[in-house]
């Protein structure tokens, strides 16, 4: 996780409800899990993408959550702060928003962009997560 201070808040369609998810898993309760991801706001793909939903859906059923099992048990939430270490990145990176991202999401970019060494932001009008 890159920035566990400035997640986003319980409403935002960028907040991962991580240990709701955690939870279904403990449970034995995968499908549900899965399920629950592909209804996040943020797996909305649009109805064109045809080809990108098939291939989003596929990727989830092959989610088997690992990450979320070895999360803290006082904090499902809290994983490893990585914002120290992104000015080791040298390879220029591209870091891409667009105006129909969520505004925390937006933030989270910048922040990004501002902490990596070489940096490639771009920034496109009428895009979002689905929209390359």
């Amino acid at each position: 996780m890159l920035d566990r201070t400035q997640s986003a808040a319980v409403g935002d369609p960028a907040y991962l409800p991580v240990s709701e998810y955690a939870e279904l898993l403990r449970r034995g309760q995968i499908d549900e899990m899965h399920a629950a991801i592909a209804a996040h706001p943020l797996m909305d793909v649009p109805a064109a993408r045809t080809r990108a939903h098939a291939l989003l859906l596929r990727m989830i059923d092959g989610y088997r959550g690992e990450d979320l099992l070895g999360a803290s048990a006082q904090n499902p939430d809290t994983f490893a702060d990585l914002r120290g270490r992104l000015s080791e990145i040298k390879a220029p990176t591209l870091v891409l928003t667009g105006n129909t991202e969520t505004a925390w999401l937006n933030a989270a970019a910048d922040r990004l962009a501002a902490s990596i060494r070489t940096p490639i932001d771009a920034w496109f009008r009428a895009a979002g997560i689905w929209s390359i």
